[in-house]
């Protein structure tokens, strides 16, 4: 009687070990980050910048935490330009990941009634059920880690129109 109950204890041991060691489906499928394709399109030389730091002049690949899908927020700089903010705030419950989750990653014990849901612990924990949401504009889907952000940045081009009306001035009329 002892020996069962200590091979059912050892493989509940076991399984729970590797389940936590083993990340789940929406872990496996997507990772709990994705990777951020930034290109800037008016302006090959702006300097890109996520969390304060430079990633990159005219395009960029950033990673991104999951949770992180809907506050993502980057700023462009040209040289002799002024800096411009970019925000994206919309994000999409990943629904297949968490079903992949449910119908893979829930065990049960023996003769345990309720099954432990052992993959949407794991999930949850890493927010891997999230992902950039391609109805905000400028946001597209390579796949299911890849996003592309394609970026206006008009700061330039409005700053040298200014100069050209102020420089030669509007017609007068004599």
């Amino acid at each position: 009687m002892f020996t069962k109950n200590k091979s059912k204890l050892t493989l509940l041991f076991f399984l729970i070990s590797i389940s936590i060691i083993l990340p789940s489906c929406a872990t496996i499928c997507g990772g709990a980050s994705y990777y951020a394709h930034i290109n800037v399109r008016n302006s090959e030389s702006a300097q890109i910048s996520y969390d304060g730091k430079v990633k990159g002049h005219g395009s960029a690949i950033i990673k991104v935490p999951r949770s992180e899908a809907n506050m993502l927020t980057f700023s462009v700089k040209d040289e002799n330009c002024e800096k411009e903010t970019y925000h994206f705030t919309e994000r999409k419950f990943r629904g297949w990941a968490l079903t992949g989750t449910i119908l893979l990653w829930t065990l049960r014990f023996g003769t345990f009634p309720i099954p432990v849901p052992i993959g949407v612990i794991v999930d949850a924990g890493n927010n891997a059920f999230w992902k950039p949401s391609t109805t905000e504009k400028n946001v597209t889907k390579t796949n299911f880690r890849h996003y592309n952000y394609l970026l206006d940045y008009n700061k330039c081009n409005a700053k040298e129109i200014q100069e050209i009306l102020v420089i030669d001035g509007p017609y007068l009329e004599h």
